[in-house]
């Protein structure tokens, strides 16, 4: 599994890039991932966002600064994603890559997703929800993105695991 870094994930979660050459390109498969560490405030998160589908996995990461205790948690929430559309991930065999950021049109995805994160989070609070952070994912997940012609993460991910 590819996990493209931002540059402030890979400062708060210390990790070594690799320069596998040939690599360094987002092709957008079904195994390569992109992380960026952000605040909402003063809350930090995680968003890491499927370069295929435009998938987001959002972690409120308050504590969570160390990158083996944060994967585990990925992980497993990329086993749920697959296994919620019939399909099978195994989360404990998985050799992770970690490389720079690279492709511009997800980076703009990735930075539109977070915008709207940070715009509706007050309102998500003010209706009452327990895990904003749950109920926006899930409002991103049904947002559609130029990026992937105007689907959404949903629609653009049953598309590919149908095929």
């Amino acid at each position: 599994m590819i996990i493209h870094c931002s540059k402030d994930f890979t400062k708060r979660y210390k990790c070594r890039l690799s320069t596998v050459a040939g690599e360094t390109q987002q092709p957008g498969k079904m195994t390569s991932w992109s992380a960026h560490f952000f605040r909402s405030g003063s809350t930090p998160l995680v968003l890491f966002m499927h370069d295929a589908s435009l998938w987001p996995i959002l972690f409120e990461v308050k504590g969570v600064t160390k990158l083996e205790d944060l994967l585990p948690l990925f992980l497993e929430r990329v086993m749920d994603l697959f296994r919620a559309h019939e399909h099978v991930f195994d989360a404990k065999n998985q050799s992770l890559i970690f490389l720079p950021r690279s492709n511009r049109s997800l980076i703009g995805s990735m930075n539109d997703a977070i915008n709207t994160l940070k715009f509706h989070a007050q309102d998500f609070q003010s209706m009452g929800k327990t895990n904003i952070w749950l109920g926006l994912e899930a409002f991103i997940v049904k947002t559609p993105f130029s990026a992937i012609d105007y689907q959404s993460p949903l629609d653009r991910l049953r598309e590919l695991l149908a095929s």
